[in-house]
């Protein structure tokens, strides 16, 4: 039997009004100068960490700032080819242990879900 008892009215918000506690007032917005200059301390430790080490990629590329022949797009290119050269040894290289070890977890996983498949939801 259905239950007859006192119904609760519903709750009408209004569009762009938070739900819940109405009456709290919202916090200030902080200043543009607050939002982009307040960091925290392990923020400060992520830029001083991001520096040293790209710190130590520049240095590895020798670049040096103050020479006069700095070609900046042409040490681009050539970090770009050095990745795509590496990306290729690796395809060139790794693709048979992919292949061998393939051979043995698909199957395996395959024959994992088949048999969890009664105790799956």
């Amino acid at each position: 039997m259905a239950d007859t008892g006192p119904v609760e009215a519903p709750v009408v918000t209004k569009i762009g009004e938070p739900a819940g506690n109405t009456s709290r007032r919202s916090k200030p917005r902080r200043s543009l100068q607050r939002r982009l200059f307040s960091v925290g301390v392990f923020q400060v430790i992520g830029l001083i960490a991001a520096s040293v080490l790209l710190g130590l990629f520049l240095l590895a590329l020798d670049l040096d700032p103050n020479s006069d022949s700095l070609n900046l797009r042409g040490a681009v290119w050539g970090v770009i080819q050095a990745l795509f050269q590496s990306v290729l040894w690796l395809v060139g290289t790794l693709w048979r242990p992919f292949l061998a070890g393939a051979a043995v977890v698909i199957p395996a996983f395959l024959l994992w879900r088949l048999a969890s498949l009664p105790f799956r939801n």
